[in-house]
């Protein structure tokens, strides 16, 4: 009798370390696309997540080492690319995104017909006022930054994503959705947190509306600000992944212009699904397809015509220091692990004494 209370006991101790490590609670509301979060571990399986198998890149600096908005992160989470997607960013004031029309990746998407913000590069008026230039969103809280990602993802946006610190973007979009907060232990009384801003039935109240100021002198946030994804969501019929001079942004002055050099695609530092952990800078500039570096997080090849090739990730062939890199460091990022398997440990302990004091 107490061997059959001594398994129940721990089968329902250690539960809670099925879900995953990372972030620290559900957000995840009733409308939000995608499988559900606390499932992640048995849809996707031990160290891979919704973005393993994509073709998505992040803009390295040039040295490789990581934006600062997502350093710390980088430092703990299993790769660069993770940080890139899901933080936790370093933006005490808040975040905006930008989703933009990638040449190479996308066409077809959501995005196409969701266009909802103009950037204030040029007069608006009710001539030329129209969305026509990518799909904005961001909040004030940076936990949100992960939940809005994997909503988005999980509903077909697919483009070149630049994220950058301090919402709302005021001068740089005249409109942006919101993405509320929502406290741990309410997710399940959330409808839709991109639409309801104060609570259960709010409606959309924190919206960035203002428009473009008059005589606006037009200037991109600082590249230390911000933080970029090439080949963002989920790939489309006959699409390779390989980043070419059709795949970045334009340069700078240009509204949403590339980060970290890479409007010359050939000089961009990209990381991967399948780079390996986060080393820090390599001290020398990585250049694109021409490089030669010993850092496992930077894809050297990610702009070669080799990456066509490969049907999973754009550079899982030719990326000779990432193998294997997904299946280590599982899901151990610094700070988390300690929330979710020091509880099950105390509790088990404690359910064993009681079992043998009967």
């Amino acid at each position: 009798m107490n061997i059959l209370l001594i398994t129940a006991f721990f089968g329902a101790a250690f539960a809670q370390e099925e879900t995953p490590d990372f972030p620290a609670y559900t957000q995840q509301c009733e409308d939000d696309a995608g499988p559900p979060w606390v499932d992640d571990l048995d849809t996707f399986g031990q160290g891979k997540y919704y973005w393993s198998d994509s073709f998505a890149q992040g803009v390295m600096n040039q040295d490789g080492s990581c934006p600062a908005p997502i350093a710390a992160a980088c430092e703990s989470r299993s790769t660069p690319l993770q940080a890139f997607l899901e933080g936790p960013i370093s933006c005490s004031a808040g975040w905006y995104c930008r989703i933009l029309p990638q040449e190479t990746h996308g066409k077809g998407s959501a995005l196409d017909s969701d266009f909802n913000f103009m950037h204030c590069d040029q007069p608006i008026t009710e001539e030329t006022f129209t969305d026509i230039s990518g799909h904005c969103h961001g909040g004030s809280d940076p936990t949100t930054f992960y939940w809005w990602v994997r909503d988005h993802w999980h509903r077909g946006y697919a483009g070149r994503l630049k994220c950058c610190c301090d919402w709302p973007p005021r001068g740089i979009a005249n409109r942006c959705d919101y993405r509320a907060m929502i406290p741990q232990g309410m997710a399940d009384q959330c409808r839709d947190a991109n639409e309801e801003h104060t609570g259960p039935g709010s409606g959309m109240s924190y919206g960035f509306e203002e428009g473009c100021p008059e005589n606006n002198v037009y200037t991109e946030p600082a590249d230390d600000k911000c933080w970029e994804i090439l080949n963002f969501g989920p790939a489309m019929a006959g699409e390779t992944g390989t980043i070419t001079a059709q795949s970045v942004g334009p340069a700078a002055p240009a509204a949403g212009s590339a980060t970290r050099g890479s409007e010359n695609f050939a000089a961009g530092v990209y990381s991967g699904p399948n780079a390996g952990p986060y080393t820090g800078p390599t001290g020398t500039v990585t250049t694109g397809s021409t490089a030669s570096t010993s850092d496992p997080s930077v894809d050297s090849t990610a702009t070669e015509t080799t990456a066509s090739t490969d049907s999973t990730a754009t550079t899982a062939s030719t990326d000779n220091t990432g193998s294997g890199s997904d299946d280590e460091d599982t899901d151990n990022e610094s700070g988390t692990d300690d929330e979710g398997s020091a509880p099950a440990l105390s509790l088990a302990a404690f359910l064993v004494a009681a079992v043998f004091s009967l």
